[in-house]
């Protein structure tokens, strides 16, 4: 083979090489799905700032990176906060309860910055029942984003080598749907779940 045909022969190897390594970062391992909280989720409004030690969601998510939250719990919430119930989606009320939340999340995947993606969240929606004000609830719902890291980023919030979800203070709108007149208008949301099993 000649030098020109070897030369050309090498960087075709190597584009394929390339492309092909490109590829998994953006194909995740289709199937049930767990996210736990890896330190407290904290819901800040005029009311103060307030957490919960504990939060826990699952369900799927499919190789092109859709995630559909069947299930999701909060406890150890203190401060202002009794209690946070997770509700369907569609959900027109906060007593309305379903075996499915049907809570759709998106990862997109970015370049340039310290975190891998986009976390899109087009479906989320709480009842947050208070200890003050008479015990009322707020309903708060979505939409709203935040960040993902790999469990390979330098980046990451934790050291914990898995996929990684960051809610950096995120504004969370209030419901008109459910909630008391009194509930502040929105709820920022700040707290970091680990995707173990997921890198």
């Amino acid at each position: 083979m000649s030098r020109v045909k070897t030369l050309m022969a090498a960087t075709a190897t190597a584009v394929t090489a390339v492309s092909g390594a490109a590829s998994p970062a953006s194909a995740w391992p289709a199937g049930d799905f767990t996210a736990t909280l890896g330190a407290n989720l904290s819901f800040t409004w005029a009311l103060g700032t307030d957490t919960c030690a504990s939060s826990t969601l699952e369900g799927v998510i499919t190789s092109g990176g859709a995630i559909t939250i069947d299930t999701a719990a909060f406890g150890g919430c203190t401060g202002t906060i009794s209690s946070v119930v997770a509700l369907p989606a569609s959900s027109p009320s906060a007593k309305a309860t379903s075996t499915s939340l049907f809570w759709n999340w998106n990862l997109t995947p970015t370049s340039g910055y310290s975190y891998d993606g986009i976390l899109s969240v087009t479906g989320f929606r709480v009842a947050v029942r208070l200890n003050s004000l008479g015990g009322i609830t707020c309903v708060y719902t979505s939409p709203f984003s935040g960040y993902y890291y790999h469990g390979t980023n330098p980046s990451r919030p934790f050291s914990s080598p898995y996929l990684q979800f960051r809610f950096p203070g995120v504004p969370v709108p209030k419901s008109a749907s459910g909630s008391h007149w009194l509930c502040p208008n929105t709820a920022t949301l700040t707290g970091v779940y680990v995707v173990y099993g997921i890198v």
